[in-house]
């Protein structure tokens, strides 16, 4: 039991002493594969660093002295903004003209929002102005049509009596041409008298033409007559009387024109003189006037 426990012990110092022998060459292996690595980057930063200086000089022999300065001074500006901190009131500003840029562009927003209710308004201003405007035109119409529908309303039914009317004023010019008066004759009067009233009380008259001269406005004409006793133009007789309707022609007067004509030339004293005529019974009558006026 004793040299099993020894044989043990020592199986267990071998096997440690292996481990720490296989981890001493993967030490040496780590470090001479990072000796290699470590050459390597050597190297190639040798090699870069000669080139370097090459393309400098190519690249000073392409440029300018302007160039040259103005390179220098970039170079200058950067190294001193890698050196120097940023400046929080620089910040500060460059963070309050962002905002001032945010609003402006929210104020030109509502300006042409502003701008579009501003003409929507005036559209609706307009429309009412007008609305308002049609509205007080046709109450005026209305008013208007009102007022001539109270004064002309009756002016088709008083254009159907007026023939009437011109009946019963022929008649009673037949009567007065007349020698005999009667009682129909004063009643037909009185009815003449009371339609001409009636009428009268709702503005309608009537205007008698004669000698007045020629309005084709009032009057019609349907004949013209040569005569020497009136000019030419005027009315020297009347068919219809016209009529008045307030200020509106009712009816038109039916009239005859006067053509004014010379008189005829008077005739020549070198001619022979015819001998006077002498009415027989014009001379008796005188006579007898003449027996009759003694007695008396």
């Amino acid at each position: 039991m004793k040299l099993s426990q020894h044989d043990e012990k020592a199986s267990v110092e071998s096997e440690e002493q292996e481990a720490s022998s296989n981890e001493a060459e993967a030490t040496e292996e780590h470090e001479d594969t990072s000796d290699v690595e470590e050459g390597s980057e050597q190297e190639e930063s040798v090699e870069q660093e000669a080139a370097a200086p090459v393309e400098s000089e190519e690249e000073e022999q392409d440029t300018t002295p302007e160039q040259d300065e103005d390179a220098a001074e970039e170079e200058v500006v950067e190294e001193a903004q890698e050196e120097e901190p940023p400046n929080p009131f620089e910040l500060l500003l460059e963070k309050e003209r962002a905002q001032v840029k945010l609003l402006k562009g929210a104020l030109e927003a509502k300006k042409s929002e502003l701008e579009a209710m501003t003409t929507e308004r005036d559209d609706f201003k307009t429309r009412l102005l007008r609305s308002a405007a049609d509205l007080e035109n046709f109450r005026k119409r209305k008013e208007r049509e009102k007022d001539e529908i109270k004064k002309f309303g009756a002016e088709k039914v008083v254009s159907d009596l007026l023939p009437a009317i011109d009946n019963l004023e022929r008649a009673l010019e037949h009567a007065e041409k007349s020698e005999e008066q009667s009682s129909i004759t004063d009643g037909v009067k009185m009815v003449h008298r009371q339609l001409i009233s009636a009428l009268e009380k709702h503005a309608i008259k009537g205007f008698s033409a004669v000698g007045e001269k020629f309005d084709p406005q009032l009057h019609e004409a349907i004949q013209q007559i040569e005569t020497t006793e009136f000019e030419t133009g005027v009315v020297m007789q009347e068919f219809q009387k016209g009529y008045f309707i307030h200020e509106r022609l009712l009816r038109p007067a039916m009239t005859v024109v006067a053509k004014n004509v010379a008189p005829p030339a008077p005739e020549d004293e070198s001619t022979e003189q015819e001998p006077d005529v002498i009415d027989m019974d014009a001379a008796e009558e005188q006579a007898s006037s003449a027996e009759t006026t003694p007695g008396e």
